[in-house]
């Protein structure tokens, strides 16, 4: 992947801040890979994905059923699936992919894992990206966890195909970070590929 070229929401209260919370960083070739590989899947599925569940006690953002840190083993158990190969390698990180038992209005979604040596990292959701999908988890996730901390504007190439992206993320400080992730990307074939992620920040 080259030529990657993320642009920061330039309405920032405050332009002195310190860099901290950023637009997908490092992990922005992973989901474009992602994306690539998830454009077209759909389906149904058996237990609904709780989009107000996605804030901890502690005020970090994760999925209880399988927590950040999870070893593979733990997550292909909470899955009940087999993750036996990552799909592909990125910078350290191993991407496991599953059609896992978790659907959105009744829909299955595409769930992607990224591991490190020290467990799971951010774990991803894909929901079909039908007119007005996007919109529709926006005012959700904008209703169960405030106006999004930045906004995503990005563009970049990615397995040959011409990508942009939208989307909004929510941060919760710590150390380390996490985010939750609202992020629509669109082929320039006009594919398109709706995600919700959940994760540690860079």
């Amino acid at each position: 992947m080259h030529r990657l070229r993320i642009r920061e929401n330039s309405l920032r209260q405050n332009p002195e801040e310190p860099s901290m919370k950023t637009i997908i960083r490092k992990r922005f070739p992973i989901l474009l890979l992602a994306a690539v590989l998830c454009l077209f899947l759909g389906g149904c599925g058996a237990k609904s994905l709780d989009l107000n569940a996605l804030r901890q006690s502690d005020g970090s953002y994760d999925f209880a059923d399988i927590p950040l840190g999870s070893s593979v083993e733990e997550a292909a158990k909470a899955l009940g699936v087999s993750l036996k190969e990552p799909a592909y390698q990125h910078d350290g990180t191993d991407v496991y992919q599953a059609e896992g038992p978790y659907s959105l209005d009744g829909k299955k979604l595409k769930v992607t894992l990224e591991f490190t040596d020290d467990g799971l990292q951010m774990i991803s959701f894909f929901s079909e990206a039908a007119e007005g999908v996007y919109d529709a988890l926006y005012e959700k996730l904008t209703a169960a966890y405030g106006e999004p901390d930045e906004v995503i504007d990005s563009s970049g190439e990615a397995m040959g195909k011409n990508l942009t992206s939208q989307g909004a993320q929510w941060i919760a400080e710590g150390e380390p970070s996490t985010q939750l992730i609202l992020v629509l990307i669109t082929s320039d074939s006009g594919s398109t590929s709706l995600s919700i992620r959940v994760g540690y920040g860079l």
